[in-house]
C-alpha cells in the first residue's frame, strides 16, 4: 500500500505550474460561454492541473474554483487515484470513468442509479481551503494538513457588531475521538446595545464536542467511501441534495440536461 501524502501543499490560490490558468469561460460543444465562474484549468481541453507528491510520487488534482473579488473562492488537492487506478470513488473524477457516466453525467448526485462518488473521498487524501465573504461576514474552512482535521471560523464586522469564532481542529487526526478542538468565540456591541463576551472568560457551562469524531476507511480505492462517526449526534453525508445548491436562473453549462435541475 502507498504511503499517504507527507509534503503538504500551500493553499494559496495559485496555480502550481505555469502552463495553468483561471479563467471565468467554458465550452458547450462547440459554444464558448463567457461570465462563468472562474476557475484552474490546463490546456483548452478544461483539464485539471495535476501535481505530485515529491515525497511520495503520488498524483493530485489541484482545483481552483472561484475567486476572492466574488466572495466565494475554493481550492482543493485530492488524490488523482489509488495504485494504478485513476479514478473510482475517492479521486476527484469519481465514478466518471465507470459504465453510469459518474458525475460528467449527474454532477449533484440526482440519480441513485449513477455513481458520482460525491462526499466519498477519504480526507486523509485531501486539502480544501474555502473563503466565503460579503464585505461584512467572512467564513473560512481550512483543511491544510492531510493527517489533521480542519479549522473553521467565522467573524461579522459591522458598525454595530464584532465577533470572532473559530474552532481549530487541527490538533487530532481522524482516528481520535476524545481531543476537543480549540474555540474562540468573542462578541463586541456598540451603538444604543453595548457589551461584550468573551468564551474564555464569560462562559458558565460549556460542554463542547467540536472535533469530537472519526472517520473510518471504506472498500473504496485509497480508503474511500468510508464512515464518520460522532460522539453527540450523526451527520448523513452521503445523503445530501445538492440540487439545493444549484441556480438556474445561471447560464450554466450543462453536457447531460436529464439531470439538470429545472426548479
Amino acid at each position: 500500500m502507498p504511503q499517504l501524502a507527507s509534503a503538504e501543499f500551500e493553499l494559496n490560490f495559485q496555480p502550481e505550474h505555469p502552463t495553468t490558468q483561471i479563467s471565468d469561460w467554458a465550452t458547450h460543444g462547440d459554444t464558448r460561454i463567457l461570465d462563468q465562474t472562474p476557475f484552474l484549468r490546463r490546456g483548452i481541453l478544461e483539464l485539471p492541473e495535476l501535481v505530485s507528491d515529491p515525497e511520495t510520487g503520488a498524483i493530485y488534482y489541484h482545483l481552483i474554483v472561484g475567486s476572492e473579488a466574488d466572495g466565494f473562492i475554493q481550492e482543493t488537492y485530492i488524490q488523482a487515484g489509488y495504485a494504478n487506478f485513476p479514478g473510482g470513488s475517492g479521486s476527484a473524477v469519481g465514478g466518471a470513468g465507470n459504465a453510469s457516466g459518474g458525475n460528467g453525467r449527474d454532477p449533484l448526485s440526482r440519480d441513485p442509479d449513477i455513481s458520482t462518488a460525491n462526499a466519498l473521498a477519504n480526507p486523509r487524501r485531501v486539502l480544501v481551503r474555502q473563503i466565503v465573504s460579503d464585505g461584512e461576514i467572512n467564513m473560512e474552512y481550512l483543511k491544510d494538513r492531510f493527517d489533521r482535521k480542519a479549522l473553521i471560523s467565522q467573524s461579522i464586522i459591522t458598525p454595530q457588531i464584532n465577533t470572532d469564532f473559530s474552532i481549530d481542529m487541527r490538533n487530532s487526526g481522524y482516528d481520535d475521538t476524545n481531543t476537543v478542538g480549540v474555540i474562540e468565540n468573542i462578541l463586541n456591541l456598540s451603538g444604543i446595545e453595548q457589551g461584550t463576551f468573551d468564551m474564555a472568560s464569560d462562559i458558565q457551562n460549556s460542554t463542547v464536542t467540536g472535533g469530537l469524531y472519526t472517520y473510518t476507511d471504506g472498500f473504496g480505492f485509497g480508503g474511500s467511501n468510508g464512515d464518520y462517526d460522532y460522539v453527540d449526534g450523526n451527520y448523513d453525508h452521503k445523503n445530501q441534495n445538492w440540487g439545493d445548491y444549484f441556480d438556474i436562473n445561471q447560464d450554466n453549462p450543462w453536457s447531460y440536461d436529464i439531470n439538470k435541475p429545472t426548479e
